[in-house]
């Protein structure tokens, strides 16, 4: 989901660019039909339009700009799934910001299963998250997958240990997953 400050001040950003003033009415009609987008999506789409347009983009023009080329969204997200594979693992409860990226883990066998891919394997399963991954619409509630430790906790009645999920995606889930990774070392 995206956020609202930084959601205003991308869209202020362009305003500013292109020599359009930004009003309430506008933000609102921009901020309810981007309201299924992630924060890096918007700001990608105000990033290509900076690069590529001439005038203010309308809301077509935008999607068109990120949304038009799925393979490289696909692309992106697989490069966020293996990393948080590899620095985060199957032990600690994850949480991502594109929700795509949940459902095709959990059509996948699920976050501990993802995370015991075997090495030779990773190709197919590349290919496999790929197509699965621009076959799905955006958007879908946000909710974490269980790693190990909080699989054993609650299993155990021991409520009180369940850490958090390890946040995955934008600003916020790359300080999350340094940090849990920082632990581990």
């Amino acid at each position: 989901m995206i956020d609202d400050k930084r959601f205003r001040k991308n869209l202020s950003g362009m305003g500013e660019l292109f020599g359009r003033e930004i009003t309430d009415t506008l933000a609102s009609l921009y901020w309810r039909l981007f309201s299924d987008w992630t924060d890096s999506q918007f700001e990608a789409a105000c990033q290509a339009a900076a690069n590529r347009l001439k005038f203010f983009p309308k809301p077509a023009e935008l999607r068109e700009l990120v949304g038009g080329d799925q393979e490289a969204q696909a692309l992106e997200a697989w490069e966020t799934l293996h990393n948080a594979i590899k620095r985060i693992g199957n032990w600690q409860s994850v949480q991502f910001e594109d929700s795509r990226i949940t459902r095709v883990v959990e059509s996948m066998g699920g976050w501990q299963a993802v995370c015991l891919w075997e090495t030779k394997d990773l190709s197919y399963r590349r290919h496999e998250f790929l197509r699965t991954y621009q076959a799905l619409k955006d958007g879908g509630p946000l909710r974490a997958m269980a790693g190990l430790i909080e699989q054993e906790n609650v299993g155990r009645g021991r409520l009180e240990f369940v850490p958090q999920p390890v946040q995955v995606g934008g600003d916020n889930g790359r300080k999350q997953i340094e940090e849990s990774a920082g632990k581990e070392g």
